[in-house]
């Protein structure tokens, strides 16, 4: 039989354990926040495959530009027009954003890089004002990403003069 200190000492352990238990939600690692879930590498590529149809589609419809872009030189007048295109096309379809930015990225291999404090603090609010569960790295990693991808060719026709190989393949 237990004497009275032992089932005092085990009392008062159960009470200290319950009320260090109030409040506390009980997550797993795969349920926590902080958790980059992990998605497939065929989807993602699946979403850049299917972003770059959407674009080539958006061109081919596109309507002709009006006659005062006509009337200045080619170069300016098109890059008015992607400008356009792009803002117009960045706020009709948030979907795609999400899809594209905020999806959540697991990362096997990470290294240390360093943002000034004014960026964090943006892209911290971008992040929250959206409502996203992705996190920071994640979103940083998406936009980086569809960065390379979108500017891979210019980047490999410069450098190409400066390396015998494309930098970033294909």
């Amino acid at each position: 039989m237990a004497t009275i200190e032992e089932r005092r000492k085990a009392l008062l352990t159960k009470k200290l354990d319950e009320m260090g238990k109030m409040g506390v939600t009980h997550r797993t690692a795969e349920n926590s926040p902080f958790y980059d879930q992990p998605i497939e590498e065929a989807s993602a590529q699946g979403l850049l495959e299917e972003r770059d149809g959407v674009d080539a589609l958006d061109t081919e419809t596109s309507s002709p530009p009006n006659p005062i872009e006509k009337t200045m030189p080619s170069t300016e007048a098109s890059s008015k027009q992607q400008k356009r295109s792009k803002t117009t096309k960045s706020r009709e379809d948030f979907a795609e954003y999400q899809q594209i930015f905020l999806a959540p990225k697991v990362l096997e291999s990470k290294t240390q890089f360093s943002l000034s404090r004014d960026t964090v603090t943006l892209l911290k609010i971008i992040l929250q004002d959206l409502g996203s569960r992705t996190t920071l790295t994640a979103y940083i990693e998406n936009i980086l990403r569809d960065h390379i991808s979108e500017y891979r060719d210019l980047i490999n026709q410069v450098t190409a003069k400066r390396r015998r190989k494309e930098t970033i393949p294909e």
